[in-house]
């Protein structure tokens, strides 16, 4: 059986006693089945991760005993921050949630002409919640030892101005092709990825971010919706820039 990955948001020390919180007890003890005595993997985005031991098998208060640390080291070397426009239903969150697994380092919701929109500042604090537990779970499965920043919408004006320092693409369908921009990069530390909304970015937005210095860059002659595009490109950026 797969030894299951636990964040916890605390210090942690070989032989220290830690309690789950309410969520992670009901899924290692209720979910998974698991008894006092079987081994847990923790860790709490700081690097690393901790052996540990179930000790109190209880679903609302578990508790485990932490036995060694051990300092690997799962994230890439290329830190890519992607702006992606707000869409609606479960899209966005799928494309949160592989753009997480496949290495993102950070990830900003895009509220754009044609994208979809959240209303007021309350039911954006809960949606940052529910993200923020989809970061944390992708990160417990896909073995990840740093947990990525998930950011309230901005506007892509505010995004340009909180990236900083980085290379930046615009995906865009007219654009150059990708492979071509990406053979003229050495070793690039920090790329910036915006993908727009079903419908594209919009020409006063497009103006932007070229004026910030991103390339217009094409994925081949196909149109990819909105939430298969991060998949697609940050796993070409990790393959040929990466780690991967």
């Amino acid at each position: 059986m797969r030894v299951p990955r636990i964040f916890l948001d605390q210090d942690m020390s070989p032989s220290q006693v830690c309690e789950l919180d309410v969520f992670a007890s009901g899924h290692v003890c209720r979910v998974l089945r698991m008894k006092a005595g079987r081994p847990l993997v923790l860790f709490n985005g700081q690097g690393g991760e901790y052996q540990a031991q179930l000790i109190e098998a209880d679903s609302r208060r578990a508790q485990v005993e932490i036995k060694k640390f051990d300092p690997i080291d799962r994230e890439s070397p290329l830190q890519i921050n992607l702006g992606l426009a707000l869409s609606r239903g479960d899209r966005f969150d799928w494309a949160v949630q592989k753009s997480v697994e496949l290495g993102v380092s950070s990830i900003t919701p895009l509220e754009c002409a044609r994208s979809d929109r959240l209303g007021d500042a309350k039911r954006q604090t809960k949606k940052l919640d529910q993200w923020n537990k989809l970061v944390v779970s992708a990160c417990e499965q896909s073995g990840r030892t740093a947990i990525p920043k998930m950011s309230l919408p901005k506007s892509c004006e505010q995004w340009m101005q909180q990236t900083g320092a980085g290379i930046g693409f615009l995906l865009h369908p007219a654009g150059r092709p990708i492979g071509e921009k990406i053979s003229e990069l050495r070793s690039p530390k920090t790329l910036n990825l915006a993908i727009g909304p079903e419908g594209g970015f919009d020409e006063m937005e497009e103006q932007l971010f070229e004026g910030g210095g991103f390339s217009s860059v094409a994925f081949g002659p196909r149109v990819l919706r909105t939430e298969t595009a991060p998949v697609a490109v940050i796993a070409l950026f990790q393959s040929l820039l990466g780690d991967c």
